[in-house]
């Protein structure tokens, strides 16, 4: 990142400092103080099982020169080797709010166009498409990993440079406000919405409810955005004729589209299409499973051409996208088909991943299914109707936890045979009995919500 003096700093966040010694800047923000080094700024954060103000000391003796904090540091006889003295302490009222306000800051210091995404499923995969197809034209950051709550944002914003054009953010939530507030922290030139699902009904009550908190997104929009949306999601197509700001929208089956895929085919090396990119009918390759990807590809196609990147460019960066760690990750080995959706699970994310399975020409498929979580007063009704989607692409499902159960009870009762349909209450049972239930030559499919830790089993199998 760009060194933030202390005068910067405190401005930004509404503080007061301690010193204003003109050799103190930051050059790295971490609220962590195993990853201090020399002239980063420090932020403890209160957490659940600690509070990173009892942290300080040793932030200080890893060379944090400035510290945001919301307590008294504590006498300087608590640091190492007099360290206190050599410090710059910036009181907050509250560091998490402050770490949002100094992202804030250094988001409109570096200025680059922002491209935010949400959706209940199919976040990440889409922010790494769109990524893809802009850094063809732009230098462009992208979220790294799950870091897209109000922790993760501030902290991909700090890793922006001098010369950063485009920033293509994923935004989490699990409750109202959230998006809201990311989205304070960084107002979009464009809002992606993927879909409407499940995902997270426990905390929102209804699809309408999590709509409601998607849409949040777009009291922040910039003057002169957009948004980009799913129209084949029928939550988002409903509101896209009131939404009341330019919409770009994507899709395969719905009406009004502006980029739609045709003469879609999936094959165990990827999915082709055709749609119209700069006036042109094109042929859209993937190197990825399943048609959620062409959505991925709409919607990174429609943010390419609304940015300006040229069609060769567009489909040059849909080319080399690939999968990110544990989501959708195909690998064969000497005896399996192995294929890994680990990160996250909702019933929409599911059936596709099952679709995926039963497209593969392996002679058997064999699903391992584990719990959905967030689902609240849906969990029975969603795990069994996913059971019935698995009765018609598994010739064998594996289930893994509580709710699991449910899965195998709707498999059950669409029809599947009893003797292909096992259950058990966590990873270490299975792994008792998974060797023996899966055959040289299956194409084996694991799908969970990510606290689940199915990327064990799948690890497991592999050396069998």
């Amino acid at each position: 990142m760009e060194r933030l003096t202390i005068s910067e700093i405190e401005q930004a966040v509404n503080g007061v400092a301690s010193c204003h010694n003109a050799s103190f800047f930051a050059d790295h923000v971490t609220c962590d103080s195993r990853e201090v080094r020399e002239n980063s700024l420090f932020i403890p954060l209160a957490g659940k099982n600690a509070d990173g103000h009892d942290f300080i000391g040793k932030a200080a003796e890893a060379g944090a020169k400035i510290i945001l904090t919301a307590r008294d540091p504590g006498a300087a006889s608590s640091f190492p080797n007099g360290t206190k003295n050599q410090m710059c302490f910036i009181r907050v009222e509250d560091t998490l709010s402050a770490m949002g306000k100094l992202a804030g800051y250094y988001l409109r210091r570096i200025n680059p166009k922002v491209v935010a995404v949400t959706g209940s499923v199919g976040k990440t995969s889409t922010k790494e498409m769109i990524a893809s197809v802009l850094s063809q034209k732009y230098q462009t950051l992208k979220t790294q990993g799950n870091y897209n709550n109000h922790i993760g944002l501030p902290l991909t914003i700090f890793r922006l440079r001098r010369g950063d054009e485009m920033a293509v953010l994923e935004m989490g939530m699990n409750h109202f406000g959230e998006i809201r507030a990311l989205s304070q922290i960084a107002p979009p030139d464009a809002a992606v919405l993927t879909n409407i699902g499940l995902s997270h009904i426990e905390n929102l009550g209804s699809r309408e409810g999590i709509l409601k908190a998607k849409l949040e997104m777009l009291e922040n929009l910039k003057e002169g955005g957009c948004v980009i949306l799913n129209r084949d999601n029928d939550m988002l197509a409903k509101a896209s004729d009131s939404i009341g700001v330019p919409v770009i929208s994507y899709g395969i089956y719905g009406e009004g589209l502006k980029y739609r895929a045709e003469d879609v085919k999936l094959s165990q090396e990827g999915v082709t299409f055709e749609t119209e990119i700069g006036g042109i009918r094109s042929q859209v390759k993937i190197n990825a499973l399943g048609e959620y990807n062409v959505y991925n590809a709409l919607c990174a196609i429609a943010a390419g051409e609304h940015f300006g990147v040229e069609r060769e460019a567009i489909l040059r960066g849909i080319a080399e996208y690939t999968c990110a760690d544990m989501r959708m990750n195909v690998e064969k080995t000497e005896r399996y088909t192995i294929i890994a959706d680990c990160y996250n699970a909702a019933p929409d994310s599911m059936n596709e991943a099952l679709r995926v399975l039963a497209s593969m020409e392996n002679k058997r498929k064999v699903a391992v299914l584990g719990d959905m979580l967030e689902m609240g007063d849906y969990a029975v009704e969603a795990h069994r109707n996913v059971g019935k989607k698995a009765c018609e692409c598994a010739d064998v499902l594996i289930c893994v936890g509580s709710h699991a159960k449910e899965i195998a009870k709707g498999a059950l009762q669409a029809g599947m045979n009893a003797n292909r349909v096992y259950s058990f209450d966590n990873n270490e049972n299975c792994k008792k009995e998974l060797s023996g239930l899966i055959k040289a030559g299956d194409a084996v499919l694991f799908k969970a919500s990510r606290a689940m830790r199915l990327e064990e089993l799948a690890a497991f199998l592999k050396g069998c």
